[in-house]
């Protein structure tokens, strides 16, 4: 992955290992979190987010059907 600000342009460097060439990755994930090569968090919000959207739909959901105690 090549970092960059965001006001740069996306230049883009050929990186090769013996006859391979290896590309460049715009975002990638790391340990669980995602990454943009302008290293903002926005990607990673957006995903996380969707994932607790649905995990709240699921509680209010079973809100009615099991206890508190549960």
């Amino acid at each position: 992955m090549h970092f960059m600000t965001k006001s740069k342009l996306a230049v883009d460097i050929p990186i090769s290992h013996k006859v391979n060439t290896i590309n460049n990755a715009w975002s990638t994930n790391f340990l669980g979190l995602t990454q943009d090569s302008t290293l903002p968090y926005k990607t990673h919000i957006d995903q996380q987010s969707c994932k607790l959207h649905s995990a709240c739909y699921v509680i209010r959901s079973l809100k009615y059907v099991i206890s508190t105690k549960n």
